[in-house]
């Protein structure tokens, strides 16, 4: 059975399907909003809120949650009445 919530391997995937995003530490000195995020989440960790391993998980599952909000959903057809009975 899969696991939906292994982390590591949806960031990999997440940023090797995005061949040219910057790195963490470049965009942080080159986006307002991503600086502005980061010090919000170190914030958190200094005053003991948060570890950095919750953070990282509400982080994933942000983004499942957008996710699963945002996937189109398919319809398969009825199969049921298409079968014959024996």
């Amino acid at each position: 059975m899969r696991n939906y919530f292994d982390y590591s391997q949806i960031a990999d995937q997440a940023i090797s399907s995005s061949p040219n995003r910057l790195a963490p530490e470049d965009r942080y000195q080159r986006d307002p909003m991503f600086r502005t995020l980061v010090d919000m989440m170190e914030q958190q960790i200094h005053l003991g809120n948060y570890t950095p391993t919750e953070l990282r998980e509400a982080a994933i599952l942000a983004a499942l949650i957008h996710e699963s909000h945002t996937l189109r959903r398919y319809v398969l057809p009825n199969i049921e009445n298409t079968l014959e009975r024996p």
